[in-house]
This record gives C-alpha cells, structure tokens and sequence, in this order.
C-alpha cells in the first residue's frame, strides 16, 4: 500500500500558469472557422493576425506619412509646450494643471532654417501633422495634440 501512495502525483504538481482561471474553450477548427460570419472585422483580423493589439478598423490613418524615399534631411527643430497658469495653481496648487503636454494650451514649433528664403518655403499645418518643406530640407511631424 505503501508503493501505491507513491505512485501518485499530487495536484499541486499537476499546476501550471495557466491553470490559474476559468477553463478554456477549446480552440475552433478550421471549418469551425471557415462557415463563421466574416462581416465582423474584429474576428477576422484576429484570426489572420493572432498576436494584434488592435484590430485593423480601429487604427485611424494618419493624415499624411513621412515618404522615405525622399533624400532631403530633417531640418532642427524644437517643440515647447506653454500653459496658462494662475496664481491659483503656482500658490495654491488648487488648479488641474499638470507639467506633463496634456496640460498644455499652446504648442510651437521653432525649426531652424540656416540661409532659406521666405518664398522657398512651404509650410502645411493640420490638426494633426506639421508638413514643412524646402529646396534642402523636409519634415514631417506628427503633432500630439489634435
């Protein structure tokens, strides 16, 4: 009787991290797959790209991309964040304002431009991309803030 209590495993062995929740369900078969709804966007992307974070219709397309073909460098610039801030929030700290951008009213772009003309220049702003180009130099600056 001795031998029998050896032979088995206790439960506590039998653990493993992903024993730790509910049951899960088995994984679907391929003709499980095949004859479900393919109007729903979210499973269809799940199931071509299983480690996504988000599912292709929630990610908004930028205005306009950066080309990296294009052989004209970066210029220098310099983004600063300016608040408006009483006296309430330096003295009395009673205002919601915080150090961080997302506290920020006011938003400038300083980008250097040695030896370029005025007329050389092209500037295009949206609410969400700075589009700055020259004979020389490009940018293009997604903004944080919309």
């Amino acid at each position: 009787s001795g031998d029998s209590d050896l032979d088995e495993k206790p439960a506590v062995a039998a653990m493993t991290p992903g024993s730790v929740g509910p049951p899960r369900a088995p994984p679907a078969t391929a003709a499980a797959r095949s004859t479900s709804s393919s109007s729903h966007v979210g499973a269809a992307t799940a199931q071509n790209k299983p480690k996504a974070i988000w599912a292709d219709h929630e990610i908004q397309p930028l205005e306009r991309t950066v080309l990296a073909d294009d052989p004209r460098p970066c210029p220098n610039y310099e983004v600063v964040y300016k608040q408006s801030i009483g006296a309430e929030d330096v003295f009395l700290g009673m205002g919601n304002r915080t150090p961080s951008t997302a506290s920020c009213e006011d938003m400038v772009i300083v980008i250097d431009v040695p030896n370029t003309k005025h007329s050389d220049m092209q500037l295009d702003v949206s609410h969400t991309f700075l589009d700055f180009e020259t004979p020389g130099l490009k940018l293009g600056l997604p903004l944080p803030h919309p």
